[in-house]
């Protein structure tokens, strides 16, 4: 039985259908949503700003749902500032956190959001992009129901190509950031020893300017790189794994998506209007560079998520998975 005072945390990376599933919980359930409540940009305008800009109908251009709400309706703001207790750094430092590592400032951010949401009745529902690598220390913090929300990467790398360079210039800035974690310093470094501009970048530089400092079969590496690492940090019995495709890929898959939220998460949901991100089936991807990304890949698992059980895995993310660990 699922604590309807336990927090629901979906995880996603960039691109996978995360705001569609969080606005469908959010407008049919009782809930407080904290969508992507480790965002940059939400120390620096105010709850004003951010009502004119979902007037205004920005996300539109992304295929994001319009509602009654808007990204950051449920967050509590400071007077004539930005988001209480929000940090710009939470972005992209500690961006992998083991269940025993401390990060006070990240802690008590997202535990006064819970307590917040429950302040006015509801139960918090967070969406996270940016929280993928940092699930074990969700956990020991929040104590959450977790929903892990993949996407094949074929998909998500054409809408990349298609909105521009944030999403790549994202992962470069998370492993520049964190190139002291013994999971991503030997990633770095590769990249780092062909790429000196990469080397040299200033990540205070405002502007999605990383992928202009490598190749692009970098950037296609990189982002494999962290799909795959991802899958494997949800892949666990206590979470709930879906393939986004199946939200919207036929009426039994949206049933049985449906069936799988509500048992899993207590939350009902209807998807009636979901649709299919991409064909059904999708031929495995490969890394540019094998030789290297394979081996880095499997060091990155091991160290990160060595309990990886595949019971839970839609077949043809598994599929995926397993072909780029046995890649190299």
């Amino acid at each position: 039985m699922i604590a309807p005072t336990r927090p629901v945390v979906i995880q996603t990376m960039w691109r996978t259908g995360g705001t569609y599933l969080a606005f469908a919980l959010r407008d049919q359930n009782p809930v407080a949503l904290f969508y992507e409540p480790l965002h940059e940009d939400y120390s620096r305008h105010t709850k004003a700003t951010w009502n004119s800009l979902a007037e205004m109908g920005v996300g539109a251009g992304r295929g994001h749902p319009t509602k009654s709400f808007h990204y950051l309706t449920d967050f509590p703001f400071l007077p004539n500032a930005g988001v209480a207790r929000h940090r710009p750094e939470f972005a992209f430092q500690n961006f992998a956190l083991a269940r025993e590592d401390e990060a006070p400032a990240l802690a008590a951010y997202l535990c006064w959001l819970v307590e917040d949401a429950a302040s006015l009745g509801r139960r918090s529902l967070f969406k996270f992009c940016r929280g993928f690598l940092r699930q074990p220390w969700l956990e020991a913090k929040l104590d959450p129901v977790t929903v892990y929300l993949a996407r094949h990467p074929a998909g998500m790398l054409a809408s990349y190509a298609r909105i521009g360079p944030y999403f790549h210039s994202g992962y470069l800035r998370i492993l520049k950031e964190n190139r002291a974690l013994p999971i991503l310093a030997p990633v770095y470094e590769d990249l780092a020893s062909r790429y000196p501009a990469y080397a040299q970048a200033d990540t205070a530089t405002p502007g999605d300017h990383f992928p202009g400092t490598v190749a692009p079969e970098a950037t296609h590496d990189l982002f494999l790189l962290f799909w795959a690492l991802a899958l494997a940090c949800h892949a666990a019995p206590h979470i709930l794994v879906l393939d986004a495709h199946a939200l919207g890929a036929d009426a039994g898959s949206r049933a049985a998506s449906e069936a799988a939220l509500r048992s899993h998460t207590g939350l009902t949901v209807d998807l009636a209007d979901a649709v299919p991100l991409e064909g059904g089936e999708a031929a495995p991807l490969g890394f540019h560079r094998p030789e290297a990304f394979g081996p880095l890949l499997r060091q990155a698992v091991s160290a990160l998520a060595p309990g990886f059980d595949a019971a839970g895995v839609p077949p043809r993310l598994l599929r995926q998975w397993e072909a780029l660990m046995a890649a190299g």
